[in-house]
């Protein structure tokens, strides 16, 4: 794997939306924020309580600031004891419509 790919692989890389350019021009990204969807109805229990209350505080701000807070103090903890990846979360919560990125 390249240098490029490994860059291109990083989880700053996933965080940001491409923006459409026409064939000549630079491409640029910019990074994608949190916004909480209005009217979705938050009927959360437990872990997924949690990590809901964090998002909340993120809210408008770039999803990499949450990931990076998310990450570094994780709202919940399994038995185990062994963190969960942030993004997974955050992933959940775009598919079930809490939150779009922007």
């Amino acid at each position: 794997m390249g240098k490029q790919a490994k860059l291109a692989a990083t989880p700053a890389a996933a965080t940001t939306v491409p923006s459409i350019t026409l064939q000549g021009t630079q491409a640029t990204t910019k990074p994608a924020t949190l916004q909480l969807v209005a009217g979705a109805k938050v009927n959360l229990r437990g872990a997924r309580a949690l990590w809901y209350a964090t998002l909340v505080q993120y809210n408008g701000q770039p999803a990499a600031a949450f990931l990076a807070a998310a990450t570094t103090t994780p709202p919940s903890l399994p038995k185990n004891g062994k963190a969960e990846p942030a993004q997974g979360w955050l992933r959940w919560f775009i598919a079930n419509g809490y939150v779009v990125l922007q």
